[in-house]
């Protein structure tokens, strides 16, 4: 497992100044679990994290990105799991700002790319097949619908015989699809 090595920006420059050049949008990324833990697979439940963090959810219109992320993890620490769901951002986040999917001046262009890796039919006799990746894209649907996203906004891809396979070249190929022409004020979503 290798780390990225965080780089002071050069003097006179700041995080978010560095940080735009590299990469124009705000990326925000909320994680199953620290570097050194698995997720948890609820089976037809689906994944432990995207379960708790739906739950919040579904339990206030008005987050915080703080309070969000700590209803999250108390909501997994009733259910006994020891995942710790991590933020991060390409932007200082300030933790006390609502939480939104949507770009600070939303164009009103959504997209969302969702992959679930249930390794139905893997020739290797090691590998589990799992059943909470399919859960949590049939889950995550009808909230990305109250946020807005429309069935054309979404790209699927799964290894259930239906959609497209989630192979690495679909995976790229869905990320260009994602990304293919937005805008600053675009609201890009990401299920992996």
């Amino acid at each position: 497992m290798s780390r990225s090595r965080s780089r002071t920006p050069p003097r006179g420059q700041t995080f978010t100044g560095s940080s735009s050049k590299q990469l124009p949008g705000i990326v925000i990324s909320i994680s199953g679990c620290r570097d050194v833990q698995t997720s948890m697979d609820l089976g037809r439940r689906g994944g432990a994290c995207t379960k708790a963090l739906l739950q919040a959810l579904s339990e206030s219109q008005c987050w915080k990105w703080s309070t969000l992320l700590k209803r999250t993890r108390d909501i997994l620490k009733l259910d006994r799991f020891d995942q710790v769901p991590e933020l991060s951002s390409s932007r200082e986040i300030r933790f006390d700002d609502p939480f939104s999917l949507e770009s600070p001046t939303p164009s009103g262009r959504r997209r969302a790319l969702l992959v679930g890796i249930s390794y139905r039919g893997s020739p290797n006799p090691r590998i589990t097949e799992l059943d909470g990746p399919a859960t949590d894209i049939a889950n995550i649907k009808p909230w990305l619908h109250k946020q807005g996203f429309t069935e054309t906004d979404m790209k699927i891809l799964m290894d259930d015989n239906v959609h497209e396979r989630p192979t690495k070249e679909m995976i790229v190929s869905g990320m260009r699809w994602l990304v293919d022409g937005c805008n600053s004020n675009d609201s890009l979503f990401f299920l992996l």
